[in-house]
């Protein structure tokens, strides 16, 4: 999976301007629940992550307690 390592990012005008990035990979990375539910899949450490997001947030907005 590939990510942007190392960014260098210069003021311009009034905001910035990307001047250089570096790319790094890495074989395993867990996703956050929104990508598990848009593409259904994910691997163990994913799912129980989604499990996490959907008992907590079941517990805070529909069993109201926190």
């Amino acid at each position: 999976m590939p990510y942007l390592e190392g960014v260098l990012w210069r003021p311009f005008d009034s905001g910035y301007c990307l001047i250089d990035y570096t790319v790094g990979t890495t074989n395993d990375y867990a996703q956050p629940p929104s990508v598990t539910l848009k593409y259904k899949q994910g691997d163990c450490e994913d799912q129980a992550i989604l499990a996490y997001a959907m008992i907590t947030y079941y517990h805070k907005y529909i069993y109201r307690k926190n």
